[in-house]
């Protein structure tokens, strides 16, 4: 044991003055020595242990008013900054363990269990901090949740489906609104275009009531023809009555007679068109004519 003794003194001494010095260096001043440097070790050791043991209080404490925001059902907005300190005050711990461990002895005997218990004890606070975020992204998601079932609450009322009962002006309109909200959500289904159809439109698909392009053919047949749908609005023109010079209520009547005002905006069109470019017809067939062919080429 004595030789043993001697031989790490010799050994100490090599290490802390060198080969040069060595010899020179007397074995108690090599011991004094050694003493001050383990002492010195020690205190740097409790010194970052008490620093460490200070900056687990404050994550504790940060830990502990996130739980309390949790269980107190507390907005987001407040839970994300009681969250953000909680990952502040695990970085300090974790810089503060890191300079724990670097003052240990790395030729002590116990310095892999030292070192394995640092570990341990970091990693048990990062799990301390990965169960305050899942606390908050379960709050997050919850919140998305809520958010969602509150708009289902507002959603607009369902479209209608457009109707048609035959009247031979308004067919065009039906047939751009079918394509657009009908064939657009539940495709070429010939049970939807039936439960459109009214009146005269039902019946002329009467019988090819379950083929989608037989049933379209026999409308167009029937209520796409430009030279029918010019007629139709023609005569509604001709039976309106002229209204006086100065007769502002016989003026609102007509307007308000003219029923829906889609079903006669080509006809406007039209009208404008021939107010610009002065056009004149002395006669209905002569206007009837060139209507269609107006329809037709566009």
């Amino acid at each position: 044991m004595l030789l043993n003794k001697v031989f790490m003194w010799h050994l100490v001494a090599f290490h802390l003055y060198g080969p040069q010095h060595y010899n020179s260096t007397p074995l108690p001043m090599a011991e004094a020595t050694l003493g001050a440097h383990s002492t010195a070790l020690l205190v740097k050791m409790d010194d970052a242990k008490r620093v460490r043991t200070s900056e687990r209080r404050k994550l504790n404490r940060a830990i502990k008013l996130f739980e309390e925001s949790v269980k107190q059902d507390d907005p987001t907005e407040i839970l994300k900054p009681a969250f953000d300190e909680i990952c502040g005050a695990y970085k300090r711990l974790e810089n503060a363990n890191d300079d724990f461990i670097s003052c240990i002895d790395v030729s002590c005997d116990e310095y892999a269990s030292l070192l394995a218990v640092a570990e341990d004890y970091i990693t048990e606070v990062y799990r301390l901090k990965c169960k305050a975020h899942s606390q908050l992204l379960r709050k997050i998601d919850g919140d998305k949740s809520k958010q969602k079932a509150d708009n289902t609450k507002f959603i607009v009322k369902k479209l209608e489906p457009p109707k048609f009962d035959g009247q031979i002006r308004l067919y065009p309109t039906f047939k751009k609104d079918f394509e657009r909200l009908m064939i657009t959500n539940y495709g070429e289904d010939p049970y939807v275009l039936k439960q459109c159809l009214l009146g005269e439109a039902l019946k002329v698909v009467h019988g090819v009531d379950d083929d989608f392009y037989k049933m379209i053919d026999r409308l167009d047949d029937k209520f796409g023809n430009v030279t029918k749908v010019v007629d139709s609005v023609l005569c509604e023109i001709k039976a309106l009555k002229p209204v006086p010079e100065g007769n502002n209520k016989k003026l609102v009547e007509l307007v308000q007679r003219g029923v829906n005002p889609k079903c006669h905006l080509a006809f406007v069109r039209v009208v404008g068109f021939m107010v610009h470019h002065h056009i004149v017809f002395w006669n209905v067939q002569g206007f009837r004519t060139w209507i269609i062919t107006r329809s037709m080429s566009c």
